[in-house]
């Protein structure tokens, strides 16, 4: 089972950027989990919400700012004055830094990054890299990216996973599926494999939603603590989640 840091180890730093990437890497997670957007004069970067407000000093809708104006936001002090003076990465900053590194899990957040997404993939010749994935709610979205490239592991972000759901994957190009582990039951985990389509899962809240994971036999699994998918040894980490500042934290993706 992969493990993979959720917005990096965004229990220990601040989601989505260098330093909660560099965490995860520390901790011994196989990759990380981050999502991709696009700002207005269309550079791809790193941002859960479709506005910067929650997680950096500055205001408004990331469609609406330029990369210049998005470099120069605080994307740690919200999170704690260590973090202070982290920025908002850039998409290419993240493939330069970990490709090959650590396995990418890069959600896409808007429709409007897919195109330049796509583009960037296959400009730098990208699109069969063994380390990188696409994942996405839209399954338009995720479609569309997974016909334009074929060789690249792309999957279905969902709540829910039942056998309707396993078909249409093993009928279409996108051949992985990551329900949150509400939904996740062993029969059909094992329904999924059978039909050639691995399972990844989000919204790991506890040790005891890890341990589901890893008896359901899902593929991966993203976390905020990358360390709960190891035995219990005493480590500061908290045994089920504990919010900070940042009030979507806990495990959605």
């Amino acid at each position: 089972m992969l493990v993979i840091g959720h917005r990096g180890a965004s229990g220990y730093a601040p989601e989505n950027t260098l330093a909660a990437f560099d965490r995860a890497l520390d901790l011994g997670a196989d990759g990380v989990e981050t999502d991709v957007r696009l700002t207005r004069d269309g550079v791809l970067v790193l941002l859960h919400d479709d506005t910067v407000d929650r997680t950096t000093d500055g205001r408004g809708h990331i469609a609406d700012l330029t990369w210049s104006e998005v470099q120069k936001l605080d994307a740690g002090g919200w999170y704690g004055e260590t973090y202070a003076g982290q920025r908002v990465p850039r998409l290419e900053e993240l493939l330069d830094r970990y490709a090959g590194r650590l396995q990418l899990v890069l959600e896409i957040k808007a429709a409007d990054a897919a195109g330049p997404f796509v583009e960037l993939l296959q400009r730098r010749d990208l699109p069969n890299h063994p380390g990188l994935r696409m994942i996405g709610f839209s399954w338009p979205t995720v479609t569309l990216i997974a016909h334009a490239l074929p060789r690249l592991a792309t999957g279905y972000l969902t709540f829910h996973l039942n056998e309707s759901l396993i078909k249409q994957l093993a009928e279409s190009p996108v051949r992985e599926v990551w329900p949150e582990i509400a939904a996740i039951q062993p029969p059909l985990v094992e329904a999924a494999h059978t039909a050639g389509v691995k399972v990844g899962t989000w919204g790991i809240r506890s040790r005891a939603d890890v341990a589901r994971a890893q008896d359901a036999g899902v593929d991966a699994i993203t976390l905020d603590y990358p360390e709960w998918t190891r035995p219990d040894n005493g480590n500061s980490a908290p045994s089920s989640l504990v919010l900070k500042k940042n009030p979507s934290k806990g495990g959605k993706t």
